[in-house]
């Protein structure tokens, strides 16, 4: 039979609970899986599908598809996620004086933008990695390519 002294009994069982505590700190530390979400666009100035959803501070992998064909007229879009509660009639405004090389980001809109993919040409696809927002709720996406968010290309991410 194994005996303990009362010293050797103290700091077992401190060290049982400090392990206990750190497997606990670290469990409750863990963020989300990552959620793979995919997005096509199409030439009719559509989000497929128009709502998205995933879980509060989730990693996010969001493919987006250009469904037209490359061998048609080359129609590009960008994916624009911005925070709740951003103007976005304002933003599909803004962005008619945008320039390129910003990725049609309008300066005043920079702040909101939590996200956003490169340009999409006709038949192609790019992804977009970012950290879904802590707090829960709708966060709007958009076309940031000139006159397209006006025409309604439009989708939200519902973080749960």
């Amino acid at each position: 039979m194994f005996a303990l002294n009362k010293t050797t009994g103290v700091v077992l069982s401190a060290a049982i609970l400090a392990a206990i505590a750190l497997v606990a700190l670290g469990a409750a530390k863990l963020p989300p899986p990552a959620v793979e979400l995919d997005l096509a666009v199409n030439e009719r100035f559509e989000f497929m599908p128009a709502r998205l959803v995933c879980k509060a501070g989730a990693p996010v992998h969001l493919r987006v598809t250009h469904r037209m064909p490359a061998r048609g007229p080359d129609l590009p879009h960008t994916t624009v996620l911005l925070r709740r509660g951003t103007d976005v009639d304002g933003f599909g405004n803004a962005v008619l004086g945008a320039r390129a090389e910003d990725n049609y980001v309008p300066p005043a809109f920079r702040a909101q933008v939590l996200a956003a993919s490169s340009l999409v040409h006709s038949g192609g696809q790019v992804q977009v990695d970012f950290q879904a927002p802590s707090v829960p709720g709708d966060y709007p996406i958009v076309c940031s390519f000139p006159g397209h968010c006006l025409l309604g290309m439009k989708a939200v991410l519902v973080v749960e």
